[in-house]
């Protein structure tokens, strides 16, 4: 499929061609070797889940091509995960992301991440929930968004009273080294490439400056739900650890949290580190056996999807894989 063709499709209709997908190195360790972990996904799109071998960073690959998000995220990922094309009061109510957004707030205020007259950016910052709690906190701060979909960047600028822009190269340089906090709520695992694009923030923060970031815990995975087409990397608290090295910061604390209407989640603070970028990333599998047995159930999951045909074949594909479900990628 074509861009122009992706554009064209209907709201909820998208799914990335072969000619969309293509096969990436591991980004925390440029390992080329995977294991198969899962074959299938929420939304039956043929994703497949692998686990690197080298470092164990759980991964989407093949991933869609950076022109096939683009062309998802503008024109349909609201669509498939909020439900709804241009958001309103009542749809924060109603997904009580007014009540997450109040508690992201308090936790940034508490820990003293908002100072008065400060700089607040968050990134993927959708309806603008967050930056209207944290106003709402400190006032005088200046806050922007960065939020690719027009309707909902629309409203967080109106409902916020923040600056919007469509992408991160779209800020004026004037930002540049005066940023006091950069907010990247359940966003990093969107990211094609997350050690390059935290190493990116770096010149935007001032001496001092914090990330807040938050994302899903692959070891609290429970079913095939968590496995889609936005998230294309899946944290443990190593592999989270290791990529905010690799991008050249340091961790100032890392926690697990249950966020309201979200699946259990690590969130953390981080700030410039002067260490040099090349860290030793280490190896696990955290989080290759739940995916493993998400995968087992995928039948039940697609129950209704899945023709009766389509339900047997998954299974004896599941029954006569091989010990070893391993590939390589050279190219």
């Amino acid at each position: 499929m074509s861009s122009s063709s992706t554009t064209a499709a209907s709201p909820g209709t998208w799914r990335p061609q072969a000619t969309e997908l293509h096969t990436v190195a591991c980004p925390l360790c440029a390992g080329r070797a995977f294991e198969v972990l899962a074959s299938t996904d929420r939304y039956d799109m043929d994703l497949v889940t692998v686990g690197c071998q080298d470092c164990g960073l759980v991964m989407t690959n093949p991933q869609p091509t950076e022109p096939a998000l683009n062309q998802f995220y503008t024109h349909h990922y609201r669509h498939y995960y909020q439900r709804v094309e241009v958001p309103d009061l009542d749809y924060l109510q109603k997904t009580r992301k007014i009540e997450r957004a109040a508690t992201t707030a308090a936790f940034l205020s508490e820990r003293g991440l908002l100072p008065a007259n400060g700089t607040v950016l968050d990134i993927g910052a959708a309806e603008g929930a967050i930056l209207h709690a944290v106003r709402q906190r400190e006032p005088s701060l200046r806050a922007i968004a960065v939020e690719p979909n027009p309707q909902f960047g629309a409203f967080a600028r109106d409902y916020a009273g923040c600056e919007l822009y469509p992408a991160l190269e779209s800020l004026p340089a004037a930002y540049a080294g005066g940023i006091d906090l950069i907010i990247i709520n359940h966003v990093l695992e969107h990211i094609a490439d997350p050690v390059s694009f935290l190493a990116s923030l770096r010149p935007w923060l001032k001496p001092g400056g914090k990330l807040y970031i938050d994302v899903p815990d692959v070891e609290a995975y429970t079913g095939l739900e968590a496995l889609h087409i936005a998230h294309l990397y899946h944290f443990c608290e190593r592999s989270y650890r290791a990529t905010l090295a690799r991008a050249g910061y340091a961790v100032a604390s890392l926690e697990h949290h249950t966020p309201l209407m979200h699946p259990p989640s690590l969130r953390l603070v981080a700030g410039s580190s002067a260490e040099p970028l090349t860290v030793a990333v280490g190896s696990g599998r955290e989080g290759w056996r739940q995916l493993v047995r998400i995968e087992r159930r995928a039948v039940r999951f697609h129950r209704r999807r899945w023709s009766a045909g389509h339900k047997l074949l998954h299974l004896l594909r599941w029954l006569l894989r091989p010990s070893t479900r391993r590939y390589g990628l050279w190219s």
